[in-house]
């Protein structure tokens, strides 16, 4: 089963739960991801949103990582 995109509806407080999840959750690669995103301008966050789509979406809303934040 192929991994779903991250939806493009996503409010700004989700895209940043699933940031900050797969900061928390991931392996070196998404975590350095992660940071990337924390520094990134709108238009670089817009690439890393479109080609690491798969990635950001085992973190998204839904996922066990993302409803584990607040744990």
């Amino acid at each position: 089963m192929k991994p779903q995109a991250l939806a493009p509806d996503l409010t700004p407080t989700q895209i940043h739960r699933t940031v900050a999840a797969m900061e928390r959750h991931g392996g070196g690669f998404c975590r350095n991801l992660a940071h990337t995103w924390y520094v990134a301008d709108p238009g670089n966050k817009l690439k890393i949103q479109s080609t690491f789509a798969e990635d950001l979406a085992k973190y998204g809303p839904g996922t066990y990582f993302y409803n584990t934040l607040d744990n």
